[in-house]
């Protein structure tokens, strides 16, 4: 992440709380939080954003759907940056 960068998560939970009240008060990287429902509206508005280059995902790894599995246990590892994405 850029140092200026925003984390933004749509996983409620106490520590995504903290770490969005948290990084508001200090410089540099921020962490946010946000709750949605998801309306088609709303998503053919995201990818016009991907589409225009104003947003940008963060892909870790990429596995082949044979190797779920493996995918898993890099997951449960926590040191990905980014999404790990299973190709199908």
């Amino acid at each position: 992440m850029q140092p200026n960068g925003i984390y933004i998560s749509t996983l409620p939970s106490p520590t995504t709380v903290l770490e969005s009240v948290v990084t508001m008060l200090l410089p540099g990287q921020k962490a946010k939080l946000i709750l949605a429902k998801a309306k088609g509206s709303d998503l053919a508005y995201l990818k016009d954003l991907f589409e225009a280059g104003k947003v940008r995902s963060i892909i870790d790894r990429t596995y082949p759907l044979s190797e779920v599995a493996a995918a898993h246990a890099y997951s449960e590892q926590g040191h990905a940056i980014g999404k790990i994405v299973l190709t199908v």
